[in-house]
């Protein structure tokens, strides 16, 4: 087990996380999905889109090797348009639109307005969690806007002065935090 592993909540008495977990899907419990249409299967330490691939068949299925290790699916929609990875620092939130896979700079920044049934999507699922500072991807499938994923430490790419503004956003998580502790 590497040492990534081993500090990995997942981890297991000391096995990968997922490995022999009952509850993680095996590639013939996912076959039957496929009637209902294609699946996106992401590795589980998948980044920047490496590894991705949109299965359409059974045997595209079983022609997908991760090195054994644990993969994730979801059902796959086409987008109507632009990806959106929406970030939220406190009660701000940040929109970029972009194509996938960004191959430059600019594909990655291309900062838009966000609409109002979108980002009652990405409050609801800080909420969730209790969290404020995310990252959210979501594309729209006619018209409907669909969680592709969620990350509680995003590159914040795209958000004007993200540092600052992380960095504001820590100061006061202290501040509440010693408010807290004073009992106020």
């Amino acid at each position: 087990m590497s040492r990534q592993d081993r500090h990995h909540p997942g981890a297991r008495g000391g096995r990968r996380p997922g490995a022999r977990d009952p509850h993680r899907p095996r590639r013939h419990q996912l076959r039957p999905l496929l009637a209902d249409g294609p699946l996106i299967i992401k590795p589980y330490r998948g980044s920047q889109g490496a590894g991705i691939e949109i299965v359409h068949t059974a045997d595209r299925l079983e022609g997908i090797d991760h090195g054994g290790d644990v993969i994730m699916a979801q059902r796959y929609h086409e987008p109507d348009g632009r990806d959106r990875k929406i970030h939220r620092i406190g009660e701000e939130l940040f929109c970029v639109e972009r194509i996938w896979p960004a191959v430059t700079l600019d594909d990655k920044l291309g900062r838009v307005e966000l609409p109002p049934h979108v980002e009652q999507v990405v409050r609801a699922c800080g909420d969730a969690l209790g969290i404020d500072t995310y990252g959210v991807d979501i594309i729209e499938h006619r018209g409907e806007p669909w969680v592709v994923e969620l990350s509680s430490l995003p590159g914040f790419k795209g958000v004007p002065e993200g540092g600052r503004r992380l960095a504001a956003r820590a100061l006061q998580w202290v501040q509440d935090d010693r408010l807290t502790l004073a009992g106020r």
